[in-house]
């Protein structure tokens, strides 16, 4: 579960941050089409088991990404599909983005929640491809399949999916008006 007091630098924290400080608004970075390949952490470390079992990867190094690539546009719309919440997008421009870190409401009792994700360092992340050459030793060379995305993402968003209650037909409701 996503803790409530601290960031989650992640982009399911982000993610998570945005619905519930903003009351279902998405503010996309413009540009955020860059093609990312989530993996999740029991993968990485039966990965990392497998290195230390096998002699064969002594001296390897092994890229390490989910099966699928995804925008991350495609995964914030995958969150909202999920839990059946119509999100209020709003793009910003990333010159825009970097600007809001020295903004008098960033300086405030909240900037703790908000720091994470106004890192320059986070905010162009969104933009980067981050996905790895099919020619490179992977997850097959250690005999692992990786978990999908789109098999663990509601684990992800439980807390939200609670939060708002999106299996009530009425707030499912009330959300696409």
């Amino acid at each position: 579960m996503l803790n409530s007091i601290d960031p989650n630098p992640t982009i399911v924290g982000k993610w998570a941050m945005m619905m519930k400080m903003f009351s279902r608004m998405n503010f996309v970075i413009e540009g955020m089409d860059a093609e990312v390949q989530p993996v999740f952490t029991n993968d990485v470390a039966l990965a990392i088991y497998n290195c230390l079992k096998m002699e064969e990867t002594i001296g390897q190094s092994y890229d390490l990404g989910g099966p699928h690539s995804y925008s991350y546009l495609d995964i914030y719309e995958q969150f909202f599909n999920l839990t059946e919440i119509k999100p209020y997008s709003t793009v910003v421009k990333l010159e825009q983005a970097y600007e809001y870190k020295n903004y008098p409401w960033f300086l405030s009792p909240y900037r703790k929640l908000f720091s994470t994700w106004l890192h320059p360092e986070f905010i162009t992340q969104e933009s980067q491809k981050l996905v790895v050459n099919p020619h490179n030793k992977g997850f097959a060379d250690l005999n692992i399949v990786p978990i999908s995305f789109g098999h663990k993402a509601h684990e992800l968003i439980a807390e939200i999916t609670w939060l708002y209650n999106s299996r009530d037909v009425t707030k499912r409701d009330s959300a696409n008006a």
